[in-house]
């Protein structure tokens, strides 16, 4: 009988504990039932009630999370919420400049963490698109100030010029200068100036370099068209000035001077002379203000003038490298080889 009794009792406590837990589950179940309701309408303000109803749904069990009745209401208000917060961080960002990095990021990223369905619903999705847009324009203008230096190399350009001018013969400048290099640099200051400068002393050794270059092909020239024109009178062929002198009885010196009325040297001077030195120094010494408009690099002729918007330089860019691809309106500096590198220093 005692056993009896003993079975009893303990049937009856299993059956209290097991009524205890029922009881404890079903108060969890409507605490968070009655957290979520609470929610009501969801604005910006309704992070902390969110997240007690979230952190009371956490705590209950696989089967009372299905038996929950408002469980989809938490889902709804949850990604309302996070589409408010994304739209506010985006209208946080304002106008953008290159210090807007942070707040603009902080909107990508709330924004990548919506899902697709939040994301539609964003009403301002299209100005954080924007706002990237214009973060990376500022930041890449910002990453453009400092000095670069481009070498590149004018002799196609000098060639093209000079054997257009005097056509006609069979001889080619090509053949009497094969290079024309060019050291510049162009720094672009915070303040808005620039300021471009030619190596002097590469300058001064490449110029020499084309004196002494021309006076060779003047006097090649002058002999060929000499000799085409005594040729042409039927006074035979002429191919070296030492035939040119024993039938002229004048010296080189003397017949080029009867006939250009000055010496080659005194040629040479009159096209490359001073004068042109510091016009050609002069174009790679400027100083001004300068705009960046897209791809558009527009410079202007002094730190006193605005740069012109039809005239402008061309660019692709690519962090340490500034390539300038061609130009539109008057032309920068001389007349370079398009694209120009320009690499950054320091």
């Amino acid at each position: 009988m005692k056993k009896i009794r003993s079975l009893f009792a303990l049937v009856l406590s299993l059956l209290m504990l097991l009524s205890l837990a029922g009881c404890g589950e079903s108060r969890a179940l409507k605490e968070a039932e009655s957290l979520i309701d609470a929610i009501g309408e969801v604005t910006v303000e309704s992070g902390e009630s969110i997240i007690a109803a979230e952190e009371a749904y956490a705590k209950l069990s696989d089967k009372e999370k299905e038996s929950l009745k408002n469980a989809d209401l938490l889902t709804t208000a949850r990604e309302k919420l996070d589409v408010l917060v994304t739209e506010d961080l985006i209208k946080a960002i304002g106008e953008v400049t290159a210090e807007s990095e942070a707040a603009v990021k902080a909107a990508e990223k709330a924004f990548a963490d919506l899902t697709e369905q939040a994301k539609e619903r964003v009403s301002n999705a299209s100005a954080l698109k924007e706002a990237r847009e214009a973060l990376d324009y500022e930041l890449m203008k910002k990453a453009m100030l400092g000095v670069w230096k481009a070498e590149t190399d004018a002799i196609d350009e000098i060639v093209e010029s000079v054997d257009s001018y005097l056509g006609g013969y069979d001889i080619t400048y090509a053949d009497y200068m094969d290079s024309f290099p060019l050291a510049v640099t162009l720094e672009l200051r915070e303040d808005g100036t620039y300021k471009v400068s030619g190596d002097k002393a590469s300058f001064d050794k490449v110029y020499a370099d084309l004196r002494e270059s021309t006076a060779r092909y003047y006097d090649d020239l002058l002999l060929i068209a000499l000799g085409s024109l005594l040729e042409e009178y039927g006074y035979g062929t002429f191919k070296t000035w030492e035939e040119i002198e024993a039938f002229t009885h004048e010296t080189k010196d003397e017949t080029i001077l009867s006939a250009l009325g000055m010496s080659i040297p005194e040629l040479v001077d009159s096209i490359f002379g001073d004068e042109m030195y510091d016009s050609m120094m002069d174009s790679l010494s400027l100083e001004g203000r300068y705009s960046i408009d897209g791809n558009e690099l527009h410079l202007s002729e002094s730190p006193d003038s605005d740069p012109v918007s039809a005239e402008y330089q061309v660019f692709e860019f690519d962090g340490d490298v500034l390539t300038l691809t061609g130009y539109e309106g008057a032309q920068f500096l001389i007349d370079f080889p398009y694209p120009v590198e320009f690499h950054r220093q320091g």
